[in-house]
């Protein structure tokens, strides 16, 4: 893999929403975070971290550019997504955390604002847990959650799925870590049906 071919500065061209922005961020995140690499010797751990510092810079001002922006979602509505930095870099740090964990038959899922971890999590739950990540149990969706503040809760009764439907959905996935520098540059048309499709497996 040849990271002196990486600009910084195209790693989000061609994304015009927040959810083609945070798509291509899973797809960059899986292929170039030094986690996903520990074949990697010293000198490839550090080019891997300072890409993945430029993807985080670029993330930041792809989403910035991007707030005020509207789009229509699955559920037929308008969606207006305001910018947060302080909220998004939260999200990014959990994820980044999640990812290091290297969970076997776990899926880490960004729906909405909230970090979902489901699958076979039973061997993994002192680390997901208060003492370790920082993650909350829900027994009725028999998945763990994070959110950035505790002043946002959901009051409903909705599957995953469901509000994956509403709100949005990212899957970050182990398999798309070696799937090449060709997964970063999927056309939105093509991310956006993977994405449904991987909303079904929510149910």
């Amino acid at each position: 893999m040849n990271t002196n071919t990486r600009d910084k500065y195209n790693y989000f061209t061609g994304c015009t929403t927040a959810t083609e922005i945070k798509a291509r961020y899973r797809q960059l995140m899986m292929e170039w975070h030094p986690d996903r690499h520990p074949e990697a010797d010293e000198k490839q751990k550090r080019e891997f971290t300072r890409i993945t510092q430029e993807i985080n810079e670029a993330y930041h001002a792809a989403l910035a550019s991007a707030n005020g922006t509207t789009e229509k979602g699955d559920d037929g509505r308008d969606h207006t997504y305001k910018y947060n930095q302080a909220e998004e870099q939260a999200i990014m740090d959990k994820i980044e955390e999640l990812i290091k964990l290297h969970m076997e038959g776990v899926e880490i899922w960004l729906i909405g604002y909230w970090v979902w971890v489901i699958g076979d999590t039973k061997p993994y739950k002192d680390l997901l847990g208060r003492n370790g990540a920082g993650l909350s149990f829900h027994s009725k969706r028999l998945a763990w959650y994070w959110k950035p503040y505790e002043g946002k809760a959901w009051h409903s009764s909705a599957s995953l799925g469901s509000l994956a439907y509403k709100y949005g959905a990212t899957q970050f996935k182990d398999d798309e870590a070696k799937s090449g520098s060709g997964s970063s540059r999927q056309s939105s048309q093509k991310g956006q049906g993977k994405q449904r499709r991987e909303r079904a497996q929510l149910g």
